[in-house]
Order: C-alpha cells, then structure tokens, then sequence
C-alpha cells in the first residue's frame, strides 16, 4: 500500500478493499467460510467503555453474518505489517448488547470492543480438521491471542496525563488495564 496523505473516496475505499481482501481470501476458503463479510476497519480508543473499539454502521450488522476485519488507518492503508485478520461472531442482539456511538447526529454507530475479537490464525489453513470443523479449537486459555496484544503500539495521541503520570512513577493508575499490567510487571 502506498503512503496516503488525503481521505480515499468511496469508490477508492472500495478498490482498497478489494484489494485488501486479496490476501485473506485462500484463508477464509480454505477454512469453508463462503461469501465473507470483509470490512477494513480502524480500531480506536473510546474512554467511556475504557477500551479500544471498532465502529459499525447499522448496515453493516444488519447484514445478520459474522464479520471479518483487518485494521486498517483513516486511510485506509493496513496498521497491522502482519496484516492480520480478526473475526466477530455476529449478535443477533447487538442494538441491545452493543454501545452505541451517537456523537455524530447523521447515523449511529455501534461499537465492539476489539478484545470481542478472535484472531485467525493464517496456521490453521493447513491443519486437517478445516473441512470437518466450522470453528477452529482455540488454543489454551493462558495462550488464547487477544486483539489487545497483538496490536501494534498505541498512537501517543491517546496517551492521557495519567497515563504519563503511570509510567514515570511505575505506579498501576492507568485507566487502561493493559498499561497498569505492564507496570506491574516492571514493579515484581
């Protein structure tokens, strides 16, 4: 992908997709998922939930079907180098279960936390169970991969004065739970 210093178009962003969905097609084929709902997505932080989120429009959930998402930046260009694919079971109940973002007045978006997001591994194309098993077995629970940790580092834009105040003096009063973790490892 090249450096984009502008927003894409619409018709740009679906040409991006297309693109984009290029590489993870043998995955979701090999793994029997026919006609996937593939969405670039950007995740970010949204303090109220205290939690990283990606936004969805109504139209896309009402589709009814899982989603699969690669996150991408405001321009769409992939933030992940590994370029990773993430899965989201489909809730039929999302108006109810889901948060609603309705800050811009146009439309509502509903937001699902990142870590309700399951990793696909590109390893299990290869395993033989893939024409037998619709999911894939999840490793361990103390192994299981979390978006959260498999993220590339935060912007520093969404770094808070607590945050700083957290890390100078290795003191767990993050309202991120993943920093404090961090702390705390750094204090044993």
């Amino acid at each position: 992908m090249s450096l984009r210093t502008k927003f894409p178009t619409t018709e740009e962003k679906r040409e991006i997709t297309k693109k984009l969905f290029e590489k993870h097609k043998p995955i979701l084929k090999s793994l029997g998922i026919t006609d996937p709902l593939y969405i670039p997505k950007m995740n970010y932080y949204y303090q109220p939930l205290n939690c990283r989120v990606v936004g969805f429009f109504d139209s896309e959930l009402s589709v009814g079907k899982d989603i699969y998402v690669e996150f991408v930046d405001r321009f769409h260009s992939p933030e992940d180098s590994q370029r990773r694919l993430y899965h989201w079971k489909y809730d039929p109940n999302y108006p109810m279960s889901l948060e609603q973002d309705t800050s811009d007045k146009r439309f509502v978006k509903y937001l699902v936390p990142v870590t309700e997001f399951r990793l696909i591994e590109e390893s299990i194309v290869e395993l033989p169970w893939k024409d037998d098993v619709k999911e894939p077995t999840l490793p361990k629970k103390e192994e299981k991969k979390t978006v959260e940790n498999s993220l590339n580092d935060l912007p520093l834009s969404e770094m808070t004065v607590r945050d700083l105040f957290a890390i100078l003096h290795r003191k767990p009063i993050s309202q991120k739970p993943w920093l404090n973790d961090l702390i705390n490892d750094l204090n044993k």
